[in-house]
């Protein structure tokens, strides 16, 4: 089933990044830069608010496990139905306030948006993208249901599945020389929609039930526990947020939406590093975990080591490659629709591999419930990355914002678990194994 699992989550890797790349290629030379500037703009607001289902997701994950785990049938649906509940209150009110907050501040005045046509877009976009959202974070719940069971293969057999689509209808779009506002339909639209092809499976399976709230003390604790477990998650994806996952938006704020697209384009074309690192580290968190579990200290350090090693020698391959090749590959890939800064591809040459070796360390962290110190990391990250994005941006570009992120990062995570946190992490760390043993 591992070995199923990661096939699956591999073929859903490769045909999202064909996905991205072949997007990019299809419509960047009708669109223009300001208008594809404005369609990843507004795309990228998705990732800004991935913290809006406040953690619930996670503890939904955590949840069904336990109760997977203890084969109790009855408790498993009473979870997945009340965490889907939860999940679609909070969309209806993240929807609602999204909505308002546009009328009273519309969104599309921040951005420096020059043509009267990109400002249609932007409007049209935003008000579609805020429906899209708002049916994501309940929709989303079934991918959460069938990763507590462990079956992650239907969640990127689906994923793949929404990849096809969303290729085909940009192909057929694109040569309509289609708005923006399909693109998103397209992209976006498809992915959000993509988990509900899950629903009828869930039926079948007895995963929900009309009785999730006929003991409504038990109900009422499970609900704020789904709530509670997810907190120090939320904190992280803030942070993330914060970190790297606004600066689509940042760029456009302070500078323009055609160096957006710049950014788009590299951040797009450096998914070579960092899809192969997330496919090798993510299924580490598991065998960390279970590793812990067993008191397996040896195991836990070799592997880390190895992973480390691996992750630094690979992406640094990886990225410089690109970095030496980046011209050739551009010409092919945009034909020279777009001039992409030397320095912006230097920049992500640098951080993808501080990323990279960022995520895995934070498996065997994930994997050893050691999510404190990446909370005080968070922390750390927003109160550098703020400022220096703030000022540097306006100077520097798309390139300032991720050599802002580079400093921030190496200040917060690198050095932070290097000289501030080294001795903590080893004493939690055989805190946890003396409680265990």
């Amino acid at each position: 089933m591992a070995i199923f699992d990661s096939s699956a989550s591999v073929v859903s890797s490769l045909l999202a990044f064909a996905n991205t790349i072949l997007a990019v290629s299809l419509t960047i030379g009708y669109l223009g830069e300001e208008r594809f500037g404005i369609w990843m703009t507004v795309a990228s607001i998705a990732s800004m608010l991935s913290f809006m289902d406040f953690g619930v997701g996670n503890g939904m994950v955590s949840q069904i496990a336990r109760s997977n785990v203890a084969n109790e049938k009855r408790a498993l649906a009473l979870t997945a139905t009340r965490g889907l509940l939860t999940l679609s209150l909070i969309g209806a009110v993240v929807g609602l306030g999204l909505f308002l907050a546009n009328s009273i501040f519309p969104l599309f005045k921040i951005l420096n948006i020059k043509s009267e046509d990109a400002i249609a877009d932007a409007q049209v976009l935003i008000s579609v993208f805020i429906i899209l959202f708002a049916i994501n974070i309940p929709v989303s719940g079934f991918f959460k249901i069938l990763q507590g069971l462990q079956r992650g293969w239907m969640v990127h057999t689906t994923r793949s599945c929404a990849s096809i689509l969303s290729l085909l209808l940009i192909y057929v779009l694109s040569r309509n020389e289609a708005a923006p506002v399909f693109l998103l339909l397209a992209t976006y639209g498809v992915t959000v929609i993509a988990p509900m092809a899950l629903l009828p499976w869930c039926i079948k399976s007895g995963l929900l039930t009309r009785k999730a709230n006929s003991d409504w003390q038990a109900a009422k604790s499970e609900y704020r526990s789904l709530i509670n477990f997810g907190g120090l998650f939320l904190v992280l994806q803030l942070g993330i947020m914060v970190g790297w996952g606004s600066d689509a938006f940042i760029i456009s704020a302070l500078t323009t939406v055609s160096a957006v697209t710049q950014f788009a384009i590299v951040q797009r074309l450096y998914q070579v590093v960092s899809i192969p690192m997330n496919i090798l580290n993510n299924p580490l968190w598991g065998a960390y975990a279970d590793a812990h579990a067993h008191g397996d200290t040896e195991f836990i350090r070799r592997t880390l080591k190895v992973s480390l090693a691996g992750t630094l020698l690979m992406s640094t391959g990886l990225s410089l490659t690109l970095f030496f090749l980046s011209d050739h590959i551009i010409t092919i890939w945009i034909d020279d629709h777009v001039d992409i800064s030397r320095n912006l591809i230097l920049a992500f040459t640098v951080w993808k591999v501080l990323q990279s070796l960022g995520h895995a360390f934070s498996m065997a962290l994930n994997g050893l419930h050691i999510v404190k110190i990446q909370v005080y990391s968070v922390l750390l990250l927003c109160f550098f990355a703020i400022p220096l994005k703030v000022i540097y941006t306006p100077q520097f570009g798309a390139a300032g914002v991720v050599w802002s992120t580079v400093i921030a990062y190496t200040l917060s995570t690198v050095l932070f678990y290097i000289f501030s946190f080294r001795h903590h992490i080893i004493a939690n760390f055989r805190q946890h194994n003396q409680a265990d043993n």
